[in-house]
C-alpha cells in the first residue's frame, strides 16, 4: 500500500485550496477596508463642502446686514433732513433769502371745500367777479 503518495496529493490539494482561499479572503478584507475608507473620506469631503458653503453664506449675510444698516441710517438721515427743510423757520429764512413777496390771499381768491358724505345736492353760491381780476376762476356746481 502506498499511503504516503495519497497523503501527499491530499496535502498538496489542501495547500492549494488554502492558498486560493487566503488570496480571496485577503482581497475581500482589502476591499472592505477600501470601501470603509472611501465612505469615511466621502463623509469628510461632504462635511468640508458644507462648512465652506456655511462660511460663504455667513460672509454674504454679514455683508447684507451691513448694507441694510447703512440704508437704514441713510433713510433716517433723509427723514431728519426732510423734517428740518419743511419746518416753518427754514421756510421763513428761504422766503427772506429769495426775497419773495408773499402775502395772504384775498377773500375772492379762496374757496371753501365742502365734503358731502350724504350725497344730497348743495345749493351753489356764485360770487360776482366781473370787477376783479383773477388768474383763474372755478365754480363749484
Amino acid at each position: 500500500m502506498n499511503i504516503q503518495a495519497i497523503n501527499l496529493k491530499s496535502t498538496n490539494r489542501r495547500r492549494q485550496a488554502a492558498t486560493k482561499a487566503t488570496f480571496t479572503s485577503k482581497m475581500s478584507v482589502v476591499m472592505g477596508f477600501v470601501l470603509v475608507f472611501g465612505l469615511f473620506a466621502a463623509c469628510l469631503n461632504y462635511r468640508t463642502w458644507l462648512n465652506r458653503n456655511i462660511a460663504r453664506i455667513d460672509k454674504e449675510t454679514s455683508a447684507y446686514r451691513r448694507k441694510i444698516h447703512e440704508l437704514n441710517r441713510e433713510i433716517e438721515d433723509l427723514r431728519i433732513r426732510k423734517e428740518s427743510l419743511s419746518s416753518w423757520s427754514h421756510i421763513q429764512n428761504r422766503i427772506r433769502v429769495l426775497r419773495l413777496d408773499l402775502r395772504l390771499p384775498r377773500s375772492i381768491q379762496t374757496q371753501n371745500l365742502v365734503v358731502n358724505f350724504d350725497g344730497y345736492p348743495l345749493p351753489a353760491k356764485r360770487i360776482a367777479m366781473s370787477n376783479s381780476k383773477v388768474a383763474m376762476v372755478s365754480y363749484n356746481k
